[in-house]
């Protein structure tokens, strides 16, 4: 198979994409940095999983200041990654093993270290001098408006050559660029256009929300919240980010996939409205879809699963549903708590092959990974090691994906506790959650109820319900997501695939964590 030829083109709804960091994923030469090599070596363990495509985080050349988020060059490959020529062997085969390959891309800002941002930073004007978001101080020298940074603080850096103020959403190393510039649109098509001409199938677009800025600079109104992790929600922040510039931009995106055979485009949405916002980035003529994370906030219960989903309109646009993913400590841990057993892992892969749209698996849900501890003198994230244990944690979902239980740590040393959930130790036991996932993943791959039915969700206490429907076929999920033994009327049709599950007369006896799928064909 060809690396240009689509894999995703005519059935990305309903797909099972599997995410990737790379650095962090397997080092195929002995560096201590995971790379292209080490995909293309474990591809085959991925289509084990039923995934139809593999999201590759940023592969670009970097400082690694945010981990490769921080791009000094969109169209060259870090030499920590590889190089084309291993990019080019990982799209082949992939294709080869009828994968694609969906590339992350990250437009909204650069590098500090980025030549763009060295030429605009000078004093003299030149082609650059405007790629930038650049403002006066006020006259008391403070920034030029109330925007805050997302991991606190002011979103301005004074900058003393140019004695002005720039922008930045994330770290000061991160500056903002200027949407409003119609050479920086030109310039971000262009790279897309070199991404898709490479033959990818698709993109990931990093904070897709905050390509635009209120060009006039205006204050974001005070929110009213009293309790916020961040500053920033102490605003609403509908100045510096979810702009209406940026429909028409989303647009332009998606008719340049379509010149490329309608390649898939996937969103991240950040903002306290992203489940509204996401359906209208995804509204037809522009992004295929936006992945949401389920419970991002914390703890899991069926109520709270119920709730969310009910609040996407699938007539306004394609969800892709996620348990976790590179920004948020571990799903086992983050929703169940740290002492979470593996059947908890298991009921949550469970519950997203139930869910109508596509669905997302960051590596390491398929083997109940807990969150990393890593000692504060040995975090990379500039977040974490600044906020310390009131952070994000992000250190602690990107570890070394353990494919041994011995195997020698990366840039990141790997916990105890996932050494004990490594692939070598999991793989061949039928009882394991790596063996629960392939099968649960499997079995979705195989019903294309699943991909294409219809849904209705409902709760009973700690249970899930989940019911699709598609020419006749009725598939219900009944899922205990609570740490008790619960019972619930058994729905009609034969026992498909369930875990912790037994039948009692005609009702369903779901130990913790249990989960049953019945079939009806009526």
């Amino acid at each position: 198979m060809a690396k240009g030829e689509l894999i995703l083109s005519n059935h990305w709804k309903g797909a099972t994409l599997y995410q990737v960091y790379p650095l962090s994923f397997a080092d195929s030469n002995g560096d201590g940095w995971g790379d292209l090599a080490g995909v293309t070596a474990r591809l085959d363990y991925i289509k084990s999983l039923s995934a139809d495509a593999i999201w590759l985080s940023p592969i670009h050349q970097s400082p690694m200041k945010d981990w490769g988020y921080d791009s000094t060059n969109w169209r060259a490959i870090d030499l920590r990654c590889g190089n084309f020529e291993d990019f080019d062997d990982l799209l082949c085969e992939a294709h080869s093993r009828d994968l694609g390959i969906i590339v992350d891309q990250v437009y909204s800002y650069t590098s500090d270290d980025h030549p763009w941002f060295t030429a605009s930073r000078a004093a003299d004007n030149n082609q650059y001098s405007d790629w930038f978001v650049w403002a006066d101080a006020k006259p008391d020298g403070t920034p030029p408006n109330n925007w805050l940074s997302i991991f606190g603080g002011p979103a301005w850096e004074w900058d003393p050559r140019r004695r002005q103020y720039y922008m930045h959403h994330f770290y000061a190393t991160m500056p903002h660029l200027n949407f409003h510039n119609s050479d920086v649109q030109a310039e971000v098509l262009e790279t897309a256009d070199f991404w898709l001409s490479k033959g990818v199938d698709g993109f990931r677009l990093d904070v897709v929300n905050l390509y635009f800025h209120d060009a006039a600079l205006t204050d974001n109104p005070v929110s009213g919240s009293v309790d916020s992790r961040f500053p920033g929600g102490f605003q609403n922040q509908i100045k510096d980010r979810s702009r209406p510039d940026n429909l028409p931009f989303l647009e332009k995106l998606r008719g340049l996939s379509e010149q490329h055979g309608d390649r898939l485009l996937m969103a991240e949405v950040t903002t306290d409205d992203a489940l509204h916002l996401a359906q209208i980035y995804c509204a037809p003529g522009r992004l295929h879809t936006a992945y949401v994370v389920i419970s991002d906030d914390g703890l899991i219960n069926a109520a709270k699963v119920a709730k969310l989903l009910g609040q996407w309109d699938y007539d306004q646009g394609w969800p892709t549903w996620s348990i976790s993913n590179h920004d948020l400590p571990r799903a086992l841990t983050r929703c169940f708590g740290a002492e979470a057993p593996q059947e908890a892992a298991a009921v949550l892969i469970a519950m997203l092959i139930a869910l109508r749209g596509n669905i997302l698996i960051y590596q390491g849900d398929e083997l109940g990974l807990p969150q990393a501890l890593v000692p504060i003198a040995q975090r990379r994230d500039g977040e974490g090691v600044r906020f310390g244990d009131y952070g994000l944690q992000r250190d602690g979902a990107r570890t070394p994906f353990p494919w041994t239980a011995n195997q020698s740590d990366l840039w990141l040393p790997t916990d105890a506790a996932q050494k004990a959930q490594a692939v070598s130790q999991q793989d061949g036991d039928p009882t394991s959650t790596l063996s629960a996932a392939r099968k649960l993943l499997a079995f979705r791959a195989r019903q294309s109820v699943l991909r294409d039915g219809g849904q209705y969700v409902a709760t009973e206490g700690p249970i899930l319900k989940v019911i699709r429907d598609l020419d006749g076929v009725k598939l219900t999920a009944v899922l205990n997501l609570s740490s008790g033994s619960v019972s619930a009327d058994k729905p009609a049709g034969e026992i498909a695939i369930s875990g912790g599950c037994q039948i009692q007369g005609q009702s369903l006896h779901l130990e913790p964590y249990g989960y049953c799928f019945t079939l009806d064909a009526q």
